[in-house]
């Protein structure tokens, strides 16, 4: 992929959602709340402003979107029962495992004390995990949020869209030229061209070696 086919793939992910969050959910919101605000004020006398109804607007939309960032991100609960079972039954794995492989040497108390040590990076690793997915999910969450507020309030003070979608694309920019420049650089990555480089110079060489042999 060049910079151009990235530059095409950014502005592709970035302003169609942009759209469909800003300008067009918030028409949809901002009208019921005036046709709920209308019918208060008719029933109770009481005014709401329109900034009043932008707001709530603006708040439920990015709302909805950590909530669809959190299960995007959030663990299958098949995923989740299948740790769960496997910490459950991590002391006896380990301690059939360490049997079986040291039977013939090494005392009980041995094979018993490496077992439970085992057993017990094993859950660690798996309550790790947990929190660390459960952390994730939170950090992405809450930054849906900002995102949702921050390019709602950019294009409600401006009364403009061209502001939001500037900062939206110089956002996601960097993201993507982050993950792509990580992508091509040589020797960045296990499979990267370096790494194929040096794969078959070595290859090469043996092949060589052999055939001198």
């Amino acid at each position: 992929m060049d910079a151009r086919q990235l530059t095409a793939h950014v502005v592709l992910d970035t302003l169609p959602l942009l759209f469909l969050t800003l300008p067009a959910a918030q028409a949809g919101l901002t009208s019921a709340f005036h046709w709920t605000s209308m019918a208060i004020q008719q029933s109770t006398g009481l005014h709401l402003s329109e900034d009043v109804g932008f707001s709530l607007a603006l708040v439920l939309t990015a709302a909805v979107s950590a909530a669809v960032r959190s299960t995007e991100l959030m663990a299958e609960p098949q995923q989740v029962q299948v740790v769960r079972d496997a910490v459950a039954n991590a002391d006896r794995y380990y301690r059939l495992t360490t049997n079986s492989l040291s039977s013939s040497s090494g005392s009980s108390s041995s094979q018993a004390s490496e077992a439970e040590c085992r057993a017990r990076a094993f859950k660690a690793i798996a309550i790790s995990w947990r929190e660390q997915e459960s952390e994730v999910t939170s950090l992405f969450a809450t930054l849906a949020v900002l995102d949702v507020v921050y390019l709602g309030g950019l294009w409600h003070v401006t009364h403009d869209m061209t502001a939001p979608c500037v900062a939206a694309l110089l956002a996601n920019a960097v993201d993507y030229h982050a993950m792509w420049r990580g992508a091509t650089t040589p020797g960045s990555g296990r499979g990267g061209r370096g790494g194929a480089g040096k794969a078959q110079r070595s290859s090469s060489s043996s092949r060589s070696s052999t055939q001198r042999d």
